[in-house]
C-alpha cells in the first residue's frame, strides 16, 4: 500500500468527515451469467434462465462463451452470431421491467 502524505491524509479525513453530503446509499439487484453456446445459434427461448425471478433485476451482466468457433473469428472482431444472441437475450430479459443495451 503506498505511503500518503500529510496533505493526502488531511484531505482524505475531511472527505471521510463530510462523506454524507456527497453519497448516497442505494441498493441494486444484478443478474450475472454465462452462457457457453458451443459455436451455436440460439434455439430455444432464453426466458426460462434469464426471467427466472419474481422480481426483475436492476441490470443483467451476460456473457458468452464460445459465441463463434470459426478460425474468421479470431481474424475479425465481429461474428454474424452476435445480433442473433443479442435479439435471443432482449426477448427473454424479465418482462415486468424495460432495459437497455450498454455494451454488446
Amino acid at each position: 500500500m503506498p505511503q500518503f502524505g500529510l496533505r493526502d491524509n488531511l484531505i482524505r479525513c475531511e472527505l471521510l468527515k463530510n462523506e454524507e453530503q456527497y453519497t448516497y446509499l442505494e441498493d441494486f439487484s444484478f443478474f450475472l451469467g454465462t452462457y457457453n453456446v458451443n459455436g451455436q445459434m440460439p434455439k430455444e427461448s432464453l426466458r426460462p434462465w434469464l426471467s427466472c425471478t419474481l422480481n426483475p433485476p436492476d441490470l443483467y451482466c451476460v456473457g458468452f462463451q464460445e459465441l463463434d468457433l470459426s478460425k474468421e473469428v479470431f481474424f475479425f472482431s465481429d461474428t454474424p452470431k452476435e445480433p442473433e444472441w443479442t435479439k435471443a437475450v432482449s426477448e427473454a430479459l424479465h418482462p415486468d421491467a424495460k432495459y437497455a443495451l450498454v455494451r454488446n
